[in-house]
């Protein structure tokens, strides 16, 4: 069992080298007198624990600090101690998620010892009492719902990836198969990864000169602190990464550099540990490049891959997950449809999907709103999109996107019509929305994307 690892904040030199006498010998401590140092030494899941004192400077700086170890890292056990431990203080400093409060007067080895064992035992029992949730029967998401032979091969690949927390993952599939889904599930299995995070990078979505930035993280402006990339905030859990082939050749090295090296360097001469393992997301057509890119980090059977089937190779799965998809959306009080009609599920199951699982949910959605229009009680096939209704051809039909937008303009337009609704947060509060900006926002957009 390695050495505990405790991180004690404090401006008091005498009262960390206190903290430091009465800790187990055999523990590693850490020390930081100031926010910056703090932050420049602070990495989630890197402390067993954390010893903060409330007042660092003229503030409640602690308090401040606290709500940021707890925002990066739910389960971080964290000790509050104060010199100035009136009831408000205590108060301020449970409602933020210390675990215990120490007022420093009443300070003594014996005492801080017993408050580091038991916040210990405790954190562990939360971390654990987590993990097992996250792998309890039932917890799957709709789009892992199978019935087919094809799939069974996916879910124990997955599981080979979740039960070894050193492997990296390539999913593979067509665009819209699912592959959040499955490194999702890979985290969530892992007894390892499931209680840190999971942190998700798509080159698309950021110009090409932020990818260092947004990975590995970048000095701060104007005396402020470091910013820490998706690397370090991924530690100990599950990064996942799609478009890797999108990458620079540069940015793309460092990063499989960085995770087979198990370090990263924040600045010259200095690094931190890092302990990930890497999901790839990855069409077809780029899975053989991409497979010998990871190579640094595929020794031994470590490169474990995981091939999505496209929806249209699962059909008998289709009336399973549309199902799921309307549970859904009728639990959380969306739509009054409980089942498909026979007409309904047949269209569903001769559409050839080439949106795949997204493109699934997308029309399930928009059925549900001609549903909920209509007063129904079940999916018929004329509440499903024209074009899941009509193609029988293999083509790939319309814009679901489309049929999506023009049901929502059909339900604000119908609301519009009704009797009782004159203002537009009348109008907002009867669709469901949360207030009538949010309302507008929503419209705008749709007409932005769709003048026509």
């Amino acid at each position: 069992m390695s050495a505990r690892r405790i991180f004690i904040v404090d401006d008091s030199v005498a009262f960390r080298t206190n903290v430091r006498n009465a800790v187990d010998s055999d523990a590693e401590v850490c020390e930081a007198a100031t926010e910056n140092e703090f932050r420049a030494l602070y990495q989630p899941r890197s402390f067993d624990l954390v010893i903060l004192d409330m007042r660092l400077k003229k503030e409640r700086e602690g308090l401040k600090l606290l709500r940021e170890i707890l925002t990066e890292d739910e389960f971080q056990p964290v000790i509050m101690v104060s010199a100035y431990g009136d009831s408000e203080a205590i108060i301020e400093a449970t409602e933020a998620g210390a675990m215990m409060f120490l007022h420093k007067q009443e300070f003594t080895p014996e005492l801080l010892a017993r408050m580091v064992e038991a916040v210990l035992q405790q954190a562990r029992a939360r971390r654990q009492l987590a993990a097992a949730r996250a792998r309890l029967p039932g917890g799957d998401t709709p789009g892992l719902v199978s019935s087919s032979p094809v799939m069974r091969q996916v879910l124990q690949q997955i599981q080979r990836a979740a039960a070894d927390a050193s492997s990296t993952a390539l999913v593979i599939g067509e665009p819209g198969s699912g592959h959040d889904l499955a490194v999702q599930a890979i985290h969530d299995r892992s007894r390892i990864r499931s209680t840190a995070p999971l942190a998700s990078f798509a080159a698309q979505a950021y110009d090409a000169s932020a990818w260092p930035d947004v990975l590995f993280g970048y000095a701060g402006t104007k005396g402020s602190s470091r910013r820490k990339g998706l690397l370090e905030r991924s530690h100990e859990g599950v990064l996942h990464v799609s478009g890797l082939h999108q990458l620079d050749g540069s940015s793309r090295e460092r990063l499989i550099e960085t995770v087979a090296a198990g370090r990263l360097e924040v600045e010259t001469g200095k690094s931190i540990t890092l302990d990930i393992q890497l999901a790839v997301s990855v069409a077809p057509d780029a899975a053989s490049s991409v497979a010998e890119w990871l190579r640094p980090l595929a020794a031994g059977d470590k490169l474990i891959e995981v091939y999505l089937p496209s929806l249209r190779d699962r059909r008998e799965d289709i009336p399973l997950l549309a199902a799921a998809y309307l549970n859904e959306l009728r639990v959380t009080g969306q739509t009054p449809a409980r089942s498909f009609s026979r007409a309904a599920v047949a269209a569903l199951e001769a559409y050839p999907w080439p949106g795949n699982l997204d493109e699934l949910r997308i029309a399930i959605e928009y059925a549900a709103i001609g549903a909920t229009l209509a007063g129904a009680d079940e999916i018929a096939r004329e509440h499903l999109p024209d074009s899941v209704r009509e193609d029988r051809n293999g083509s790939c039909g319309a814009d679901y996107k489309l049929h999506l937008a023009k049901a929502e303009l059909d339900l604000v337009e119908n609301a519009l019509k009704s009797a009782g609704t004159q203002t537009k947060s009348q109008l907002a509060e009867k669709l469901g929305y949360t207030d009538r900006f949010a309302l507008g926002r929503r419209v705008r957009k749709v007409l932005t994307d769709y003048p026509a």
